[in-house]
């Protein structure tokens, strides 16, 4: 698991924000407004992820990637993709010709991902970047 150079620099502000995405969710409910300033680049947005992860009452089952940010969250964060956690709870196994269903919270946003997932057998040697397809079939 990555987490920001410290979490002991996060601010108050980037704790109360943590805070309030974790109650809200916790409680299955929306959030009228940002809870805070918008951070000021992706240390302060990825040490405000990290404390709600630790806050999380259930382990992290794997890890989704976003959309290319767009230009209205600031030039620190164009062009750039934002990782975050998929928490055990929040996945689900569709299978062809079955119904999956998947719980929304009232006034808030759903969108349908299909991804590719790949589930590995251990964890890849550390630094490796460049793999064979055997290699890959491997893991």
């Amino acid at each position: 698991m990555h987490f920001s150079q410290s979490l002991a620099e996060a601010t108050e502000e980037e704790r109360t924000i943590a805070k309030a995405f974790v109650d809200a969710r916790l409680q299955g409910a929306t959030l009228r407004a940002y809870p805070g300033s918008m951070p000021a680049g992706r240390e302060s947005a990825y040490r405000i992820q990290d404390l709600a992860i630790t806050s999380w009452p259930e382990p992290i089952a794997g890890w989704k990637t976003t959309m290319l940010i767009p230009p209205e969250y600031g030039s620190d964060f164009v062009g750039r993709r934002l990782i975050g956690p998929a928490f055990r709870s929040s996945i689900r196994l569709a299978r062809s010709g079955e119904w999956t269903d998947i719980p929304v919270i009232a006034g808030g946003f759903s969108g349908l991902e299909p991804e590719v997932v790949v589930r590995v057998a251990c964890d890849a040697p550390a630094g490796k970047l460049d793999w064979t397809i055997d290699e890959a079939r491997e893991m």
